[in-house]
């Protein structure tokens, strides 16, 4: 560290279906995420990229220490150490890095920087990072940060059309405030929805007119326990749970949707734009309430498109967002497509049926 002293630091890679190559997952720092983490994770991620028809297989990988506790020298470095542990077996061929959690864009943009001129079997490890990630370096756009919420709002999007509900008449919620929650609530915001409440670490925040979020952004840090913001009035957590709205966008952290709170929802549908948003709990109670679930390979596919397919089409062939984006939209529709076919068939509830899919799908292209 920058006192000189030596620290132990765990750090792991999970590789999901390796006889599907190559893989791709994401990295992240984190004190807590657990190696049983990164294999529910890694399989996630091979569903995603099943039901997305991305041809990929999953990864997931993490290094236990608390982000908020080191200088950005000694998170540099034990990267580097990280990396320089896994070298054989990443690679444009093996296992693609993507962000996670404290691992944005500009961070494995250093990480490629400083391993830029190491190769392994004649092959440049900056490769084995997706270049919409490394977009500072090569000019592209920065496809990556938004990728998530973009996929929740193209699921939004597509969930009412089917159910003859207008963009400018829906009401939207939004559990969880990080990149995916703040940009899929953008999204839609643009394309006319309202959104009427949002929960983030400082509280939960209800405005049945609409809720600004440039404002919102600015001003939520500041509230306290009883002292409101200029753009919505502060409630507490078990009446969030209870507004009325077309759709929940669950995007904060995994099982924020247990038997509790999926008991109080009145929501007719509920978006994992976080994986395993909703918990095995809460979605036998939403099964049993008729509340429609958009499931987290769907919503939150975003992500690994833009890792993968996006990022390898892109390099090819020029493309530019607009044609990725209706790509992406174009699966989603599909996917949705797919799994209400299977839930019907199967008498299912939507988030049975995507996996059902997804692993017929494996089996389809795997064998």
């Amino acid at each position: 560290n920058d006192n000189q002293d030596i620290e132990m630091v765990k750090g792991f890679r999970i590789q999901h279906l390796i006889d599907s190559l190559p893989m791709f997952g994401g990295l992240r720092i984190h004190p807590s995420f657990s190696s049983s983490d990164g294999k529910i994770n890694a399989f996630k991620n091979t569903m995603k990229s099943s039901i997305m028809e991305l041809g990929f297989s999953g990864s997931s990988g993490a290094i236990n220490l608390d982000f908020s506790k080191y200088s950005a020298d000694e998170i540099d470095r034990v990267i580097d150490s990280y990396i320089g542990s896994v070298l054989k077996n990443v690679g444009p061929d093996n296992d693609i890095f993507g962000t996670d959690v404290n691992v944005n864009s500009a961070l494995l943009l250093r990480v490629r920087q400083s391993y830029a001129n190491r190769t392994v079997a004649g092959k440049n490890l900056s490769e084995c990072f997706s270049a919409t990630d490394a977009s500072a370096k090569t000019g592209q756009e920065n496809f990556t940060k938004d990728a998530n919420g973009l996929s929740v709002s193209l699921a939004v999007e597509e969930w009412g059309r089917r159910r003859n509900i207008d963009i400018d008449s829906m009401t939207v919620v939004i559990q969880g405030f990080g990149n995916t929650g703040y940009s899929a609530g953008k999204i839609l915001k643009e394309h006319k929805a309202t959104i009427v409440g949002i929960q983030t670490n400082f509280g939960s925040f209800y405005n049945p007119y609409g809720i600004d979020l440039n404002d919102f952004e600015k001003q939520h840090r500041a509230a306290t326990a009883d002292k409101n913001i200029e753009s919505a009035k502060k409630i507490d957590s078990g009446t969030f749970y209870t507004i009325k709205t077309d759709v929940f966008i669950s995007s904060g952290y995994e099982n924020m949707i247990g038997r509790e709170s999926a008991s109080l929802l009145n929501a007719k549908c509920v978006v994992e734009g976080a994986d395993n948003a909703v918990s095995e709990d809460g979605e036998n109670i939403l099964k049993e309430r008729g509340i429609y679930i958009i499931p987290d390979i769907i919503a939150s596919s975003g992500g690994i498109f833009f890792g993968t397919a996006g990022n390898r089409t892109s390099k090819k062939t020029g493309r530019c967002r607009d044609i990725l984006e209706k790509s992406l939209s174009e699966r989603i529709s599909r996917a949705l497509d797919s799994i209400e076919r299977t839930a019907h068939e199967n008498n299912l509830h939507s988030k049975e049926s995507a996996v059902l899919f997804a692993v017929r799908n494996l089996i389809k292209n795997f064998g």
